[in-house]
């Protein structure tokens, strides 16, 4: 038992320095502005409206200057082999913040809170929003009303669950 225990802790040091020593976007920052977030499923880009704390999507074009429908997002937490972000809309300055499992809506940032930590991560069908605080990933959903789909990851051919930055 004892040998068990001190090869299984000797492994762990090992790949626990190759993680370190390597390049990888796990120590990648991330900060993109005036990005347009449009479904992978199909052409409906996520916006929130000034005198609303609702996360819509719609059929649009990506802008030509700041407004409803273009996002910010920054890393905000020390990468776990992905980036931590939070995602905050250009115009109303509000963050996606997970209620639940199940629902999203935009709130005054506090990069501080898990619920608006969002791990991002690319997937054949785009890049993809998991939040661990709520173990859901984004979901376009149906009818411009985005919500949270619960599992224990997003699902990589799932085109809902992905997301294309432009």
């Amino acid at each position: 038992m004892k040998m068990r225990l001190k090869a299984s802790l000797g492994v762990a040091v090992a790949a626990g320095a190759l993680l370190v020593g390597a390049t990888s976007p796990a120590s990648a920052s991330v900060h993109m502005d005036f990005v347009f977030i449009q479904s992978g499923h199909d052409a409906y880009g996520l916006y929130n409206n000034y005198n609303s704390y609702e996360l819509r999507s719609t059929l649009t074009q990506k802008p030509t200057s700041p407004s409803i429908n273009t996002w910010s997002i920054i890393s905000v937490a020390p990468d776990t082999g992905y980036p931590n972000v939070v995602i905050r809309n250009s115009a109303t300055n509000r963050c996606m913040r997970a209620m639940s499992s199940s629902s999203v809506q935009m709130k005054s940032c506090n990069s501080s809170d898990p619920n608006e930590i969002w791990a991002m991560t690319n997937s054949p069908v785009g890049t993809q929003f998991f939040n661990f605080a709520v173990r859901s990933c984004l979901d376009e959903g149906n009818g411009g009303s985005p919500y949270l789909f619960h599992e224990e990851g997003c699902n990589s051919g799932n085109p809902y669950q992905g997301w294309i930055l432009r």
